[in-house]
């Protein structure tokens, strides 16, 4: 919950900072003369996720840890630092499954919640209507297991690209494909059963893969 209010509190200074900024610029698509401030855009987004199975262990039992494919919600918020270029703060939830497949037990899972908290650039790769972008973004990873209440965070990052689509003004959707990857460094668990034992994964990350489509407004 903190790390939400902090994120919250850093989109309301950057907002405020903006309506008060006197300085013209750019901007990159959408029409406006270039005496203008470029706008700020803020958009929510629906997608669905794809996770690839990792080697882990169980206590001592070898197996595979995978997060169950599903939809996931986030919002963003751009701010142009210069045409064409936009520092953005980034929020996405996935609420799905983290199943365990033990070489001698079997099958077993827990309901779990993945968060991700971001911060870096998209960048324009050309002017228009539509514009194509790249992006890439910094920041942590919180999973939590809903049963057992085990939480662990995890450095991560989304590699992503896409375009914005500009309908008007003040309104645009933004289709996107993105790879987000969180480092474990085989220090990322996950409790099952009444024992007391904990699947963790093994190697350095977690990979998943998804498709998101938008709409944001500017101001």
């Amino acid at each position: 919950m903190v790390r939400r209010i902090s994120v919250i509190v850093v989109v309301c200074c950057l907002v405020a900072a903006a309506a008060q900024a006197q300085v013209a610029t750019t901007r990159s698509g959408g029409g406006r003369s270039s005496g203008e401030r470029a706008p700020i855009e803020l958009g929510g987004f629906y997608g669905y996720s794809w996770t690839w199975s990792q080697d882990a262990y169980w206590g001592l039992e070898p197996g595979k840890v995978d997060i169950k494919d599903s939809g996931f919600w986030g919002a963003h918020l751009d701010y142009p630092v210069r045409p064409g270029t936009w520092l953005e703060l980034l929020y996405t939830y996935q609420s799905s499954d983290v199943v365990f497949k033990g070489a001698v037990s079997g099958e077993s899972s827990q309901p779990l919640k993945v968060e991700y908290f971001q911060i870096g650039a998209v960048q324009a790769l050309k002017p228009g209507k539509t514009v194509p972008f790249t992006s890439l973004t910094l920041g942590w990873t919180s999973v939590k297991a809903k049963d057992t209440g085990e939480s662990s965070s995890k450095f991560s990052m989304i590699i992503g690209v896409g375009a914005k689509i500009y309908a008007s003004e003040r309104v645009g959707l933004r289709l996107q494909a993105r790879l987000p990857v969180t480092f474990t460094s085989g220090g990322l668990g996950f409790g099952f059963g009444t024992g007391g034992a904990s699947a963790g994964f093994y190697g350095t990350g977690v990979v998943q893969t998804d498709l998101s489509a938008g709409a944001f407004l500017r101001f």
